[in-house]
């Protein structure tokens, strides 16, 4: 099995193609952290792009996208239209983020599951989750 820089196999049987997105995420490039830098070595070694990851400059997008899921876990926007928009824009999976005490990580579970997606193992790794839309 080839084994990519993460830790986790390049190659997944049956994980279906398109980028992936990442969950929870930092408000700003100020509160990015160790986990930022793992979701680049995703891109990398899957050769899929991210929604998440530091890399020194944080465009527009990547701002309002931001600031688009801080309004989510703060109760002012729906999650789920978030989702239905990934959905329909490519996104084929989630991955998340199990990082302690965080509890935006329940949060995102629980709107993954009302919005319908399921958890997956294309890619197992202690400390992250992957999820799919049927």
């Amino acid at each position: 099995m080839d084994v990519a820089l993460d830790g986790r196999p390049r190659t997944a049987p049956g994980a279906p193609s398109g980028a992936i997105a990442t969950l929870p995420a930092p408000v700003n490039e100020y509160a990015e952290d160790v986990t930022e830098a793992l979701w680049l070595a995703r891109a990398l070694t899957t050769g899929r792009p991210v929604t998440g990851g530091a890399s020194g400059w944080v465009p527009p997008t990547t701002r309002s996208l931001r600031t688009e899921l801080a309004e989510c876990e703060d109760g002012r926007a729906d999650p789920g239209a978030i989702l239905t928009r990934w959905r329909a824009e490519g996104i084929a999976l989630i991955e998340l983020a199990l990082r302690p005490d965080d509890p935006r990580v329940h949060f995102w579970r629980t709107a993954l599951v009302r919005a319908g997606a399921r958890r997956v193992t294309f890619w197992p790794q202690p400390g992250y989750e992957t999820w799919a839309f049927d």
